[in-house]
């Protein structure tokens, strides 16, 4: 038997030391890829580009979500308001509110 360090499961890395850090640093490797995926299409709509990240990326946020982001629910939610902020070509600073209204 081979005791490890961490493995993948669904995209969620689990850790022995319990912390889910590689887990966004993960998240955050998918979202650039997927941004990145999306500027070769510039004539795509902006509701195709919300459904893409349903499809691709909130699986992955939502996937035990009750276990690793109770405590770090603020950086789930930054990851899906800087995703839409880019969709929208707003500035970082722009208000949240604003953002979710659009």
């Amino acid at each position: 038997m081979k005791i490890v360090i961490s493995f993948k499961y669904l995209d969620v890395i689990f850790t022995t030391g319990g912390s889910f850090n590689a887990t966004y640093d993960s998240l955050h490797k998918s979202l650039f890829t997927l941004k990145s995926y999306l500027i070769r299409f510039p004539n795509m709509t902006d509701m195709h580009k919300l459904d893409l990240f349903d499809k691709l990326i909130e699986p992955i946020l939502n996937y035990s979500c009750e276990i690793w982001g109770v405590n770090d629910a603020v950086k789930l939610e930054n990851i899906h308001i800087h995703f839409r902020k880019s969709i929208l070509g707003v500035r970082s600073q722009t208000n949240n509110n604003f953002v979710y209204v659009e």
